[in-house]
C-alpha cells in the first residue's frame, strides 16, 4: 500500500502545496500518468487499480497539507453551513442540486471530452446570448488568461475602485499581474473620469477590466464608481471591454432584492467579454466561465489549452446539468442556491418551527429558541448585501462533546456562530434539503437510550 510520509507536511510551504495540488488536478497530467502506466504494464487504466489508488492518495495528502492549520472542516465530512453566508469564500462554493454529481459521472462514461465541451458551449451561448464560451478551472485563471489576448497586448486598464478582494487571495490586480506587463490602474478609489481613462491609454491595443459588484449594496458615496460608462467613451483606437461579474446570471431573475447583473444585458450594451463564476448565482461547481465575442474567446481557448486550464470534463458535465435544469426564474428558485436566496421569512419560520419541535427534546440540548435577524449573504464584496433571516439559537450541555460525536458517528461538520456552548444556526444559508440531516444530529433521549442499549447487548 502506497503512503506519502506525513512528516513532509511540516516542510512544504502552503503556497507550494497549493501549486502542486493544482498540478495534480490537471487532466493532462492525469493522462500522462495513464500513458506511462500503460507502457510499464498496466494496460487498463480506466478500471480501479493500484495506480488510481496511488493517484487519489497523492491528491488527498496534498489537500491535507494545503489545509493543515487553516480549516477546522475535515475533508471527509459532510458540511452544513449555518453561518448565514451563502457565498462563503472559505467554503468556496454553493450546494449542488441532489444527484448532479452522479448524473455527471454517468455522462462522462458515455460522452467524449469534445462532445461534452461542445454541448456545454452551446448551452451557455444559448442562455447568455454570447457568440462563444470557454470554461476554465477558476475565475482567477480566467482573468489571468486575458494577458494572452492579442487585441489587448499593450495592457489592461483597471479603475482603482475595482481593485476589490473577493476572497483572502484574489483581486483583479493579482490575477492580472502574472505576466511581464502588469495591470494599469486608472482613476481614484471613488471615481474614474473619462480623462483618467484616456490618459491611461499609452498604446494601440488596450483592454479595460471592471468588477461587479465592487461594493455590493454600499452607501451612495460609492455611486460615482459606476456613474461613467467607460464603454461609451470614444477612443483613438478600439478598446476591449471585459467585466468580471461575480453577481452574473444567465437568466433574468427579475429581482431588486439582490445585486444581480444579467450577462446578456452587458454583452448587448457594449462589453466584449464577461467572466462569471460557475457557482454563486448560477449554482453550479466552482469554475470560471468566459462569454463573449468569438474573435476573443477563440484566442483565449488556444491559450487555455496550452496552459492546461480547461475545466475537467466531470465539472463540465455538472455545469451543463445545472444550467440545463434552470432555463427560467421559477426553475432557478427550485435549485439549492435559488431556494436559499429567495426563501421568504414566513417559510424560514416554518422550517425553524419544525426543526425546533424535532430537536428541543434532544438529550444534548439545554434550550432551543427561534430568533429573527438579517444577515449578509456572503463576505467580502457581499458583506453589505443583507436579507432578513431566521436563526436557531441552540444551547448545548457540551458543545465540544456533541461536535466530536457527530463528526465521529455521522461524518458531519456543522458550521455556525458559536458562543461558549451556544450554537446559532442561520437557516437561510442551510440548503432546505439538509433540514432532515440537521434534525438527525440531535437524537431524542429515547433514541439515545436505544442506541446505548443495542451497543451494550
Amino acid at each position: 500500500m502506497f503512503r506519502i510520509p506525513s512528516g513532509l507536511q511540516q516542510i512544504i510551504p502552503p503556497a507550494a502545496a497549493k501549486k502542486v495540488l493544482e498540478l495534480l488536478h490537471q487532466p493532462a497530467l492525469t493522462q500522462a500518468v495513464k500513458d506511462a502506466a500503460q507502457k510499464i504494464g498496466w494496460p487498463d487504466m480506466q478500471a480501479p487499480g493500484q495506480i488510481q489508488e496511488i493517484w487519489q492518495q497523492a491528491k488527498q495528502w496534498m489537500e491535507s497539507t494545503l489545509h493543515t492549520g487553516h480549516s477546522p472542516v475535515p475533508l471527509n465530512a459532510a458540511v452544513i453551513n449555518g453561518t448565514g453566508r451563502i457565498f462563503h469564500s472559505t467554503l468556496g462554493g454553493v450546494p449542488l442540486p441532489l444527484g448532479v454529481a452522479d448524473q455527471a459521472a454517468r455522462m462522462l462514461s458515455y460522452l467524449t471530452t469534445k462532445t461534452i465541451e461542445e454541448n456545454l458551449r452551446e448551452t451557455l451561448c444559448q442562455q447568455s446570448g454570447a457568440e462563444d464560451a470557454l470554461v476554465v478551472i477558476s475565475v482567477e485563471h480566467a482573468i489571468g488568461l486575458l494577458n494572452h489576448l492579442p487585441q489587448a497586448s499593450d495592457g489592461w486598464l483597471v479603475p482603482r475602485g475595482d481593485y476589490v478582494s473577493w476572497n483572502a487571495d484574489s483581486h483583479l490586480g493579482n490575477c492580472l499581474d502574472t505576466s511581464a506587463k502588469p495591470s494599469i490602474p486608472i482613476g481614484s478609489i471613488t471615481h474614474c473620469s473619462e480623462q483618467d481613462f484616456l490618459h491611461g491609454l499609452k498604446g494601440t491595443r488596450h483592454g479595460v477590466l471592471r468588477l461587479s459588484p465592487s461594493n455590493a449594496g454600499a452607501s451612495s458615496t460609492a455611486g460615482s464608481l459606476t456613474a461613467i460608462d467607460l464603454r461609451q467613451v470614444k477612443t483613438p483606437h478600439s478598446v476591449v471591454h471585459a467585466e468580471v461579474l461575480l453577481n452574473g446570471t444567465l437568466i433574468d431573475l427579475e429581482t431588486t432584492a439582490l445585486p444581480i447583473t444579467r450577462v446578456a444585458s452587458r454583452l448587448s450594451s457594449g462589453s466584449s467579454m464577461v467572466i462569471v463564476p460557475g457557482d454563486r448565482f448560477i449554482g453550479g461547481p466552482a469554475c470560471g466561465i468566459i462569454l463573449g465575442s468569438s474573435s476573443y474567446i477563440s484566442a483565449l481557448r488556444e491559450a487555455a489549452r496550452k496552459l492546461r486550464l480547461e475545466v475537467h470534463p466531470l465539472l463540465a458535465c455538472m455545469l451543463q446539468l445545472v444550467v440545463t435544469k434552470q432555463p427560467d426564474k421559477i426553475s432557478w428558485q427550485q435549485q439549492p442556491v435559488g431556494a436559499m436566496l429567495t426563501n421568504g421569512v414566513a417559510n424560514l419560520k416554518d422550517r425553524a418551527k419544525r426543526l425546533e419541535f424535532q430537536i428541543q427534546s434532544s438529550e444534548p440540548i439545554t434550550s432551543c429558541q427561534i430568533v429573527e435577524r438579517a444577515e449578509a449573504i456572503g463576505d467580502y464584496v457581499w458583506e453589505n448585501c443583507t436579507l432578513p433571516g431566521i436563526a436557531l439559537e441552540i444551547e448545548l450541555k457540551s458543545f465540544d462533546q456533541w461536535s466530536e460525536q457527530i463528526q465521529r458517528e455521522k461524518g458531519v461538520t456543522v458550521l455556525g456562530v458559536r458562543t461558549g456552548n451556544k450554537l446559532t444556526l442561520h437557516l437561510r444559508s442551510i440548503d432546505p434539503a439538509d433540514d432532515r440531516l440537521l434534525a438527525d444530529l440531535f437524537p431524542t433521549a429515547t433514541e439515545t437510550a436505544a442506541t446505548t442499549g443495542s451497543v451494550e447487548e
